[in-house]
């Protein structure tokens, strides 16, 4: 099963990355939400901003499975500052999706 999961995962970075994060990509989870639910839920409640924090670390662990075999390759190996940087990004694009925030920091983060 946890494989599997990574396998999504992956699959979803893997096709991103290739079409420049094309809108027929459905993203599952958390980093479906709006950058505006997203600061409206974290503000509320700890446990919604755990959910959503979760979620990003599963992507950045998808990210780093997935460079692991690519000789080179960058990691997300430190999470410092992340909840800033995603606040940041979605107070700045409350329209755009949460995934969009995770992205735009780990691309930063891997350059």
């Amino acid at each position: 099963m946890k494989k599997s999961l990574i396998g999504i995962a992956l699959t979803g970075i893997l096709a991103a990355a290739s079409t420049g994060w094309a809108q027929n990509i459905t993203i599952l989870g958390a980093g479906g939400s709006t950058c505006a639910k997203y600061l409206g839920d974290s503000a509320s409640s700890p446990a919604f901003q755990s959910i959503y924090l979760n979620w990003a670390m599963g992507y950045f662990t998808a990210i780093n499975v997935s460079n692991a075999a690519k000789a080179g390759a960058k990691t997300l190996n430190s999470t410092s500052g992340v909840e800033a940087s995603l606040k940041a990004f979605c107070q700045a694009n409350p329209e755009k999706n949460f995934s969009d925030a995770v992205l735009a920091y780990a691309l930063l983060s891997l350059k």
